[in-house]
């Protein structure tokens, strides 16, 4: 049986959830960017999975002088809370947004874009474009930084997440090679 195409699902995947907890974008997203990644780890023709950090207030030089995975490093051990760790260098989560080659391309997504990636360090999704911090972080990290309550925007229902996450698993999990 042929598997479905990743991008359809993905764009199906992102309207339900959305029906579902309609503030995942706003202080869901860690929870969406890092289980999707997790799941999409293990869809065939699709390679290097990871989640970016955005915002959209941070200037170019701020931008450019913080490199997530290097961050990371020095302050996690540290802080032992991957929020803490980076917002104490200065890097403001705006937005989180999955990044991940299929076919050959590269796409980034949340739960309302799915997007063949720009050649710019950015990610337009609501009428908002978010740009991009160097580095990244693997869904381990990322689900790890969401399952942080206090870094998160308290709008967002955290009882969702159970329904969340088991939407991401029952779509993605109809693309993982078995």
């Amino acid at each position: 049986m042929r598997k479905p195409n990743i991008i359809a699902v993905l764009k199906q995947l992102g309207k339900e959830v959305v029906d579902t907890a309609p503030a995942i974008n706003s202080g869901g997203c860690g929870v969406y960017a890092g289980h999707v990644a997790a799941m999409l780890q293990f869809v065939e023709g699709v390679s290097d999975v990871c989640v970016r950090i955005g915002a959209m207030w941070v200037s170019e030089a701020t931008l450019n002088k913080a490199e997530v995975n290097s961050i990371l490093k020095e302050n996690l051990p540290r802080t032992g809370n991957v929020g803490k760790a980076l917002s104490g260098s200065g890097v403001v989560n705006g937005h989180l947004i999955v990044e991940f080659k299929y076919k050959d391309k590269l796409y980034r997504c949340d739960a309302h874009k799915v997007a063949k990636a720009s050649p710019e360090p950015q990610f337009e999704s609501e009428g908002y474009t978010i740009r991009l911090y160097k580095g990244f972080l693997d869904a381990d990290t990322c689900i790890d930084y969401a399952d942080e309550p206090e870094h998160w925007n308290s709008w967002f229902n955290r009882d969702q997440i159970p329904t969340v996450v088991a939407l991401i698993e029952k779509h993605i999990g109809r693309c993982v090679a078995v």
